[in-house]
């Protein structure tokens, strides 16, 4: 199975041509005085689609910006910020990638929080929706595709094989594995019947998910812990907005939603 890469990775990329094209002036690149509307925009992991959105609408309230997010894998977004994509925020599935930025001064290092810490969920359709639990989900009958994220580029998909080699499945369940670029993808396998099983962020399914499909949390010491953090992106002419945008994120304001979607606080 074979997925297209996300319109947003596209878009992404496109961003960045023209950043390194002749200089163009926009609402969003010019200086912004000073009842303007400044844009930031923001590289954030597929996983934190869901609530990233309801957090950037409470900020937009709160403050004179507007903000644009780009979605993608963690890994990708990196890769995309390492070549100049004009990025003002990034707010990777894992603090590593921010701390590889940081150490190229990619990333500003004294603007990066931890603001909280995700876990791995298993959404199951069919007979699979009907186990007991998640080990047995992935064995029932009927289930012939198991989807994960890329463990290369997706942390979520990195904790999926850590918690399938762990439990003593990664090597009988190989046959059947999917990969998709991001968390976004496998849900989106799984809700369209193209993988009976997939590995999730719980942040996805904590709104809801359709009847006829079950989740499962899976065991956070099955994998290592998925810390997220956010940080300013060095080159960002909009430094303010985005110092402010970081701070809402790591704020007190912002832990009742973060809760609501199935995070907890990160480990100190």
């Amino acid at each position: 199975m074979r997925a297209l890469p996300p319109l947003a990775i596209a878009l992404l990329v496109s961003l960045a041509a023209t950043a390194c094209g002749a200089p163009t002036t926009t609402p969003s690149t010019a200086a912004a005085g000073p009842t303007e509307r400044v844009e930031i925009v923001v590289g954030i992991a597929a996983s934190l689609e869901p609530v990233m959105r309801e957090l950037g609408a409470a900020f937009e309230q709160r403050h004179t910006a507007k903000v644009v997010f780009v979605v993608g894998s963690s890994g990708t977004l990196s890769t995309q910020i390492e070549r100049g994509a004009p990025v003002d925020v990034f707010a990777p599935a894992h603090t590593s990638f921010l701390d590889r930025l940081a150490g190229k001064s990619l990333v500003r290092p004294e603007t990066v929080r931890t603001y909280a810490e995700g876990g791995l969920a298993l959404l199951a359709s069919g007979e699979a929706a009907s186990a007991a639990d998640w080990r047995s989900a992935m064995s029932a009958a009927g289930v012939r595709h198991i989807a994960i994220a890329n463990p290369e580029t997706a942390p979520y998909g990195d904790a999926a094989k850590a918690a399938l080699e762990r439990a003593g499945l990664w090597v009988p369940l190989r046959p059947k594995v999917v990969q998709g670029e991001n968390v976004a993808q496998v849900l989106q396998f799984v809700t369209t019947g193209n993988a009976d099983v997939g590995f999730v962020a719980r942040s996805q399914v904590m709104p809801g998910v359709p009847p006829r499909l079950r989740v499962f949390d899976v065991p956070n010491g099955l994998h290592s812990p998925l810390p997220h953090g956010i940080a300013i992106v060095g080159a960002t002419p909009r430094r303010a907005a985005a110092e402010r945008f970081v701070e809402f994120i790591a704020s007190h304001d912002a832990q009742p939603t973060l809760e609501r979607y199935g995070y907890s606080l990160p480990r100190r």
